[in-house]
């Protein structure tokens, strides 16, 4: 079943029902942009870390730099993703063909992530 990424990208903002998760997911034609703005639990394991980040979308589960919980929620993302996502693409011949691109990421360039508190 073939959706737009505007209908993907409105699915994965449900994620932000898990109470103190906000979540920015921008979709344009061809391309889903999911940033973690806020959640109630750090995202990495050592909070000097910089706190705007890109994360890699093949390797996040190898990634020791993110916490458990981290993994979790982009695992939660990337579910939602690969029940539309589709990947053609070959390399070698220098083809690209997928239903669409995609991104994660820790925060934004201009806003950092922020760690909240839930009373």
């Amino acid at each position: 079943m073939e959706k737009s990424t505007k209908e993907i990208g409105k699915e994965i903002k449900k994620l932000q029902e898990i109470k103190g998760v906000k979540l920015s997911v921008i979709c344009d034609y061809n391309h889903i942009s999911v940033s973690v703005m806020q959640a109630p639990f750090e995202l990495y394991i050592n909070n000097s870390e910089k706190q705007s980040n890109s994360v890699n979308h093949y390797y996040y589960m190898q990634n020791e730099k993110l916490t458990q919980e981290a993994k979790l929620l982009f695992q939660m993302v990337s579910e939602i993703i690969n029940k539309y996502h589709w990947d053609k693409s070959d390399a070698m011949t220098d083809y690209f063909h997928c239903a669409f691109y995609y991104s994660y990421s820790i925060g934004k360039w201009d806003k950092q992530f922020t760690k909240v508190s839930i009373n």
